[in-house]
C-alpha cells in the first residue's frame, strides 16, 4: 500500500529549493498554492499568448517554472527563474529582493496582480471582466462594503476586488469565546462576525448606536484566500489552536459575507485543499494532493505525505506552533478559465503599458491597508509597514545566512527541451522519522516541537 501511494504521489509533489541565504521560503509557500489548484495550473498551463516584459516578465518565469515542477526529474526544484524575475519586476518598489525574506501573503497578492497585467495590460484590475485573466476570472473576489448602523444610517458602498479576504484571527477567537454559551457556529459565521467587529464605531447620525462592516459578494469565485492575521509573531500554543480548532473543511459564501448577491454563488460550498503557515521567520505549507488523496506538508525541498484527516494537520500546528497565514478554499467543480478573448501570440509590452504594469498595485495597496487596519503592529507576519520591504539589508539573519549573489541563472526553458521523467522518486511517508531540524528562527526547516 505504501508503495502504491508513494508511486502516486511522486507524480505531481515536489519540492522547492531554499539555500541558506537564499531567504526563499515565502516564495516557495506561494508557489506551492498555485502549483498545487488545478484550476490555476491547468489555466496557466494552455494560455500562450500574453504581453511579455522579457527579463521582468513574471508570466514568462512561472510558467517556465511549473514546466519544471511537471516534467524535471530532481526531488526539489531551484525558483531561481521565478525570484530574478520577481526581484527585476519589483526593484523600483524595493520588494522581493535576492537574498531577502519577504511576506508570503503579499507575494501571493502581487504574483496575481502581474499575471492580470500579463493578460490584460489595458484594463484596471477593480473593473477586469476578460474571461482568460486568471487572477480576476478565478481568484478575485469581487466586494460591496458598507457601513450600517441599526437606526437605518447606511454609508455609500464601496466596491473593489481582492485576491485575499484578511481577516483577524483574535476576533475569530473572542467571537469563539464570546459564543461559548450559544449555539455553535460555522467558522464561516465566525469569519463574518470578526469582520463586522473590527470596523464598529460610533454611528455619524447620533443615534448613540455603532455601525457595522458589512461585506456583500457580487460574483461567484473559484477559490477564495482567507489571509489570517496574528496580533504577535509568538501566539501562545493555545491561543493558536483556539483559531485553528474553528477551521472547517468547507465554507458556505453566504456565512463568510453578509450577503451573497450573485445567484450562483448562492449557498456554494468551497473546500479546503491549502494552508501556508508561519513561524520563526519561516513560512511553510501544507496542502491537499488529489492524486494521493492525503495532505502533504512543503517545507522547501523537504516533502511529507500525511493522511487525509485535517485533524493531522491542526496536530501539526499544535505540535509545531505554527500560525496558519494563509487558506485556500476552492470550489472542487471549477473550470479552467474562458480562452476565447485571449491574446493568441506573444506580444511585447508597449511603453505605457510596461510603466502600468511595474507600478504599485493597487489591489495589493488596499489589501496593506486593511492589514494594517486589523492590526496597528508592524511585521511581515501581522501586515502594517513591511520592515522587510524598507530596510535595505533586509532582515537581520543569522551568521550563516549569505545573500545569494547575483549570478544569471540561464534563460527561459523551451518545453520541447524537456523530457518527462521516468525514474521513480521518493517521498517521504507518513512513517518516515521526522524531518531534520535546522536552525529555529531563520528561513530555515524546523523540527515539531514534542509536548510540554
Amino acid at each position: 500500500m505504501a508503495s502504491s501511494n508513494a508511486s502516486v504521489a511522486n507524480q505531481s509533489l515536489k519540492g522547492l529549493v531554499n539555500n541558506p541565504g537564499d531567504n526563499n521560503c515565502f516564495l516557495n509557500a506561494t508557489i506551492q498554492v498555485l502549483w498545487h489548484l488545478p484550476l490555476f495550473r491547468n489555466s496557466l498551463s494552455s494560455l500562450f499568448g500574453h504581453y511579455c516584459l522579457s527579463g521582468k516578465c513574471v508570466f514568462c518565469a512561472l510558467k517556465t517554472l511549473f514546466i519544471r515542477l511537471e516534467k524535471v526529474d530532481k526531488a526539489a526544484i531551484p525558483p531561481d527563474v521565478l525570484r530574478r524575475s520577481m526581484s527585476d519586476a519589483f526593484h523600483t518598489q524595493d520588494r522581493f529582493q535576492l537574498g531577502r525574506m519577504d511576506d508570503a501573503a503579499e507575494c501571493y497578492e502581487h504574483l496575481l496582480s502581474r499575471l492580470h497585467y500579463h493578460l490584460a495590460p489595458d484594463t484596471e484590475e477593480d473593473t477586469c471582466a476578460h474571461s482568460h485573466c486568471i487572477s480576476h476570472a478565478k481568484c478575485a473576489l469581487s466586494v460591496l462594503e458598507q457601513s450600517c448602523c441599526g437606526c437605518g444610517e447606511q454609508s455609500e458602498p464601496f466596491g473593489f476586488s481582492q485576491f485575499v479576504h484578511y481577516v483577524s484571527a483574535p476576533a475569530i477567537t473572542s467571537s469563539v469565546m464570546a459564543n461559548k454559551a450559544g449555539p455553535a457556529l460555522s467558522f464561516g459565521r465566525y469569519i463574518r462576525n470578526a469582520t463586522e467587529s473590527i470596523g464598529s464605531q460610533p454611528c455619524s447620525s447620533g443615534c448613540g448606536g455603532h455601525s457595522a462592516t458589512r461585506r456583500y459578494l457580487i460574483n461567484s469565485p473559484s477559490l477564495m484566500c482567507l489571509g489570517v492575521i496574528w496580533d504577535s509573531e509568538t501566539v501562545p500554543v493555545n491561543d493558536i489552536m483556539l483559531f485553528v480548532n474553528t477551521i472547517e473543511e468547507t465554507v458556505t459564501l453566504d456565512d463568510v459575507f453578509s450577503k451573497v448577491t450573485e445567484p450562483s454563488a448562492c449557498g456554494k460550498k468551497l473546500h479546503l485543499v491549502g494552508m501556508v503557515m508561519y513561524y520563526g521567520l519561516h513560512y511553510c505549507s501544507l496542502f491537499y494532493s488529489r492524486s494521493a488523496k492525503k495532505w502533504v506538508f512543503f517545507d522547501d525541498s523537504n516533502v511529507r505525505v500525511l493522511d487525509d484527516k485535517l485533524s493531522t494537520v491542526k496536530d501539526l500546528c499544535r505540535r509545531a506552533h505554527y500560525q496558519p497565514l494563509l487558506l485556500v478554499y476552492s470550489d472542487p467543480n471549477a473550470k479552467s478559465v474562458d480562452f476565447d478573448s485571449a491574446p493568441e501570440t506573444v506580444i511585447p509590452m508597449s511603453s505605457d503599458q510596461e510603466r502600468k504594469t511595474l507600478k504599485t498595485c493597487p489591489v495589493v495597496d488596499r489589501s496593506v491597508t486593511l492589514r494594517r487596519s486589523l492590526s496597528s503592529a508592524t511585521s511581515p507576519l501581522r501586515g502594517g509597514t513591511n520592515p522587510l520591504a524598507q530596510t535595505p539589508a533586509g532582515i537581520a539573519m543569522p551568521a550563516t545566512c549569505v545573500p545569494i549573489q547575483a549570478a544569471p541563472t540561464g534563460p527561459l526553458i523551451d518545453l520541447s527541451s524537456i523530457k518527462p521523467a521516468a525514474v521513480p522518486r521518493q517521498v517521504v511517508e507518513p512513517s518516515a522519522p521526522p524531518i531534520s531540524p535546522k536552525t529555529p528562527g531563520s528561513c530555515q526547516s524546523r523540527l515539531p516541537r514534542p509536548d510540554r
